[in-house]
């Protein structure tokens, strides 16, 4: 996923929310409003790129946007790209508004938009989906302060499935975001906690789960992101 200049602009008839999206080139789109502003909604969606010179990286346009619903005119934006590269697959559902009380500082309260657009094939070594992203509105930009966390994530302990159908063991893990109270360049912490299962797993995804764990961990705010995540302990 990546970032890119925010130089295209949005109709709002393109955001009239998630059942009337007929629109060509419009793959999906999710709205909500914000919570103690019913009057700005969030919206998000893929857009095929007919804008930028086509690569793996980039066959969609991923915008977020705030609409104010009185006037009918985006007030705040942000531009990325997406395509079906290797581990990403463009698909329908895959995009989750997160709204919950992101406050990261007194006046700050970010919002968070959910990626679930993780693939991985029969055969792979791990994977990971549910990115989320984190961001804070700046005027008219909405700035990613915590970019691309992959919430659900698994990995091959061996590195491979045998070859003679044996299961083999898998980590399997889940993020959950908390708000800290220590602050670092004006943000307060993130506290990461990471729930993990292990269990025995074949190539018919037949599982046997065998023990649960945790692990804990801090992303700090350097100024511009948040940074310091590690997948495993």
């Amino acid at each position: 996923m990546h970032e890119v200049s925010n130089n295209y602009s949005t109709s709002p008839r393109e955001l009239t929310c998630v059942q009337k999206v007929n629109i060509r080139a419009l793959t999906l789109v999710a709205c909500k409003r914000l919570p103690g502003e019913p009057d700005i909604m969030l919206g998000s969606y893929f857009q095929r790129n007919f804008m930028l010179p086509l690569d793996d990286s980039s066959q969609y346009l991923w915008r977020v946007v705030l609409v104010d619903t009185t006037t009918h005119k985006v007030v705040s934006a942000y531009t990325g790209s997406v395509g079906d590269e290797g581990g990403i697959r463009i698909d329908n559902d895959q995009i989750w508004l997160d709204t919950a009380r992101y406050y990261l500082n007194d006046g700050t309260r970010a919002v968070g938009v959910r990626l679930d657009i993780g693939y991985a094939s029969r055969y792979a070594e791990g994977g990971a989906s549910g990115y989320m992203t984190l961001f804070v509105r700046e005027q008219e930009k909405l700035q990613p302060v915590l970019k691309s966390l992959p919430m659900n994530y698994w990995t091959n302990q061996e590195g491979h499935f045998s070859v003679t159908d044996e299961p083999v063991p898998i980590h399997q893990a889940k993020v959950y975001i908390n708000i800290g109270n220590k602050i670092s360049h004006g943000y307060r912490d993130l506290k990461l906690t990471t729930k993990v299962k292990d269990k025995m797993s074949d190539q018919y995804f037949s599982d046997v789960y065998e023990k649960a764990w945790s692990f804990e961990q801090t992303l700090k705010f350097d100024g511009k992101a948040y940074q310091g995540f590690k997948s495993w302990p």
